[in-house]
C-alpha cells in the first residue's frame, strides 16, 4: 500500500466505523504486509482478522480457496479489502464472498488502482472507476454509499507526470435482505 491509501483508509474507518461498539470483528481481506498494513488504524477495543491467499507477516488466516475466506456467513461487523482487488483473477467474486461474511448492515471499505503502474504480485489484472466499484457492490449484495477517485492533487492526478497514485473507492453496506 502506499501512503496515500493509508491516509484516505484512515479518514473512511473514522468516518464509517466510529460507531462500532467494542469487540466488533474487522475483517481485512488481502491483509499480507507487503509494503504495509491498515493494522495499526484499527482501535484497540476491536478485534482485527487478517485473511490472504498464504501465510505472511499480518495474515491471521488462510484463505481455504481464492474465493472462500472460510469465515462463517453474517460474522464481520466491517470488511475491508485495500490494494487487493487488483490481483484478483476474479474481484466480483472475491466481493460475492466480502459481502457474505460482512453482517447486515456492515460497511465494507474497499480500495484499489484507477491509475497505478503495473506490480504483479503475483497478478496484476485490473483496474477500476467509480461506476465499476459501485456495479462490484450492488452485484455483490451490498448498497454503494460512495465511490470515487482519489489522487495525489484535488484533481485526481499525480502533477509530477508520473502515472502513479490514483485510487478508486466503493464504500458499501450490506443489505439487510439480499435476493
Amino acid at each position: 500500500m502506499h501512503a496515500l491509501s493509508y491516509g484516505k483508509m484512515a479518514a473512511n474507518i473514522k468516518k464509517y466505523f466510529y460507531a462500532l461498539p467494542a469487540g466488533a470483528f474487522i475483517v481485512d481481506i488481502g491483509s499480507m504486509d507487503i509494503n504495509g498494513t491498515y493494522r495499526p488504524l484499527i482501535e484497540p477495543h476491536w478485534r482485527y482478522y487478517g485473511i490472504d491467499l498464504a501465510a505472511g507477516l499480518n495474515v491471521d488466516l488462510v484463505m481455504r480457496s481464492e474465493f472462500d475466506t472460510g469465515l462463517p456467513a453474517d460474522s464481520a461487523d466491517a470488511v475491508l479489502c485495500g490494494q487487493c482487488l487488483e490481483h484478483c483473477r476474479d474481484p466480483f467474486r472475491l466481493m460475492v464472498e466480502a459481502v457474505r461474511i460482512a453482517k447486515p448492515g456492515a460497511v465494507l471499505l474497499v480500495t484499489a488502482p484507477f491509475i497505478w503502474a503495473e506490480h504483479r504480485h503475483p497478478l496484476d489484472c485490473w483496474r477500476f472507476l467509480p461506476d465499476g466499484m459501485r456495479v462490484l457492490l450492488e452485484r455483490a449484495g451490498a448498497e454503494c454509499l460512495e465511490a470515487y477517485v482519489v489522487g495525489d492533487d484535488e484533481k485526481g492526478s499525480r502533477t509530477d507526470g508520473q502515472v502513479n497514485g490514483t485510487d478508486c473507492w466503493g464504500i458499501g453496506r450490506k443489505k439487510s435482505w439480499t435476493p
